[in-house]
């Protein structure tokens, strides 16, 4: 698996997390990142899909 395919996999987990507990705040502490880099991502994969 390639570098590129872990991140994905890793931010697909993050987004199902979030979705799943219902609370940002507590992902992005789990994951070590800011609200805003959160948003980033979460806006990327809902106009871009897999390659955002």
């Amino acid at each position: 698996m390639s570098a590129r395919e872990k991140l994905i996999k890793a931010r697909l987990g993050m987004l199902a997390l979030a979705e799943e507990l219902q609370n940002i705040s507590l992902v992005c502490r789990k994951a070590g990142i800011s609200r805003s880099h959160f948003y980033e991502i979460q806006e990327a994969y809902e106009k871009w899909g897999l390659r955002g």
